[in-house]
């Protein structure tokens, strides 16, 4: 609780929740709307269902689409099928690197569960 009310609580930031249909116990999203240009961008940050149900995400997220006030919806993603109503857009950044520190070898890919909201630049 402590580190998500550090990353997302921050006033001039403006992140807004969502919770799932019976309150919190169905999940959280947080999300930030923000201007792109002429389009509202809302950025799907972080999305905490109980158990990591993936049925219970899926849900979630459709809620996040249909109640906020955006011209679209990004979020990051490992699936390659869009049957959920996002587009894939490879190959956009921002490009994520490692530096060795204390590993002599970096993560495989595989080993990485990163939301938006953990690469999200300001």
């Amino acid at each position: 609780m402590e580190y998500l009310q550090w990353r997302y609580g921050i006033e001039a930031l403006h992140y807004r929740t969502f919770l799932g249909r019976r309150g919190v116990q169905d999940g959280v999203a947080f999300v930030r709307v923000r201007r792109r240009g002429a389009a509202r961008e809302a950025v799907l940050a972080d999305v905490l269902v109980p158990g990591g149900n993936p049925s219970a995400h899926a849900r979630l997220e459709r809620q996040v689409c249909r109640g906020v006030d955006a011209d679209y919806v990004l979020r990051l993603s490992r699936s390659v099928a869009a049957r959920d109503g996002f587009v894939r857009l490879p190959r956009q950044g921002p490009i994520l690197v490692w530096r060795d520190v204390c590993e002599s070898r970096g993560p495989r890919l595989a080993e990485w569960d990163l939301s938006l909201g953990d690469i999200e630049l300001f």
